[in-house]
């Protein structure tokens, strides 16, 4: 099927969310930013942005949507929303809070958009990846799943699905070039190097300040670990980046774009540190 095609097919049955799945190097950033700027043309609709190795809206290790305009043309003319931090810029490791975040940001997204499209990491090789597809598919009911595929490598995702689901397949483009892990950490750091090229150095009190960290805090393993600032709507506000961890104080000593302030309900610390290209 041709997007002109499938265009036409959505904006007749008007489906509500669509999960767009597909491999690395398969097309599905651009593939969704193609559609999505058809559909808003005829209805409001947003792209929900779950790839967080390579993201296009938000930052890496975070899930993000935005609402697209009939004037859209790319990615960088859209503004984030409901950022959710996962811990890590895969899911691996991280299944549960991956699938959480997804829930919580498509949950806003509904609310102003009539068509949601979900852009995915292309994690789609083994077992893992086969149980989280189908706990997303339960956890998120998607009206319509793109399967977006060079050859067969999505269709042991795609069994795994009640045989209720609607699927579409699509052949991917085979011209894409594959990037390199190099590329996708350089891509990455230069994300983080913007978002913290104007971050300041804070304090933050551990003795008044709940925190979530899957490991404890050392002053040997606190130094560039990412984490979230959650406030007390369970929003994640900003990220940012461990400095320095004083134990006998408990003093945290952070740097983030974020202003000092009260509104914090927790710290989420990330299982992973930033490279010192990113840290500008």
């Amino acid at each position: 099927m041709q997007i002109n095609e499938l265009t036409q097919k959505i904006i007749a049955e008007k489906p509500r969310t669509i999960l767009v799945l597909g491999a690395c190097d398969t097309g599905k950033t651009t593939f969704t930013l193609d559609l999505a700027k058809r559909l808003v043309q005829h209805s409001p609709t947003a792209i929900l942005d779950s790839d967080t190795g390579q993201s296009h809206i938000g930052l890496p290790s975070t899930i993000a949507y935005a609402n697209l305009t009939p004037g859209t043309t790319d990615y960088q003319s859209l503004t984030a929303n409901a950022p959710a931090f996962i811990g890590d810029v895969t899911p691996t490791g991280h299944l549960l809070q991956f699938c959480a975040a997804l829930h919580n940001c498509l949950r806003s997204a509904r609310e102003h958009a009539h068509t949601v499209l979900i852009d995915t990491p292309g994690y789609i090789s083994d077992s893992t990846a086969r149980a989280l597809w189908h706990e997303t598919y339960r956890l998120i009911a998607p009206d319509l799943i793109i399967a977006l595929q060079k050859e067969n490598e999505l269709e042991h995702i795609l069994a795994s699905l009640p045989k209720n689901a609607r699927i579409t397949r699509i052949i991917a483009p085979s011209h894409i070039p594959a990037k390199t892990p190099a590329a996708r950490r350089a891509y990455r750091s230069n994300l983080f190097r913007r978002y913290f090229n104007n971050a300041r150095t804070w304090t933050v009190d551990l003795k008044t300040t709940p925190y979530q960290s899957r490991s404890n805090l050392t002053p040997q393993n606190i130094a560039n670990r990412v984490l979230a600032l959650r406030n007390y709507n369970s929003h994640d506000t900003a990220l940012a980046i461990a400095k320095e961890y004083d134990p006998r104080t408990r003093q945290l000593t952070i740097l983030s774009p974020a202003t000092p302030c009260s509104d914090i309900a927790a710290l989420i610390f990330g299982d992973f540190t930033l490279e010192p290209a990113a840290i500008p």
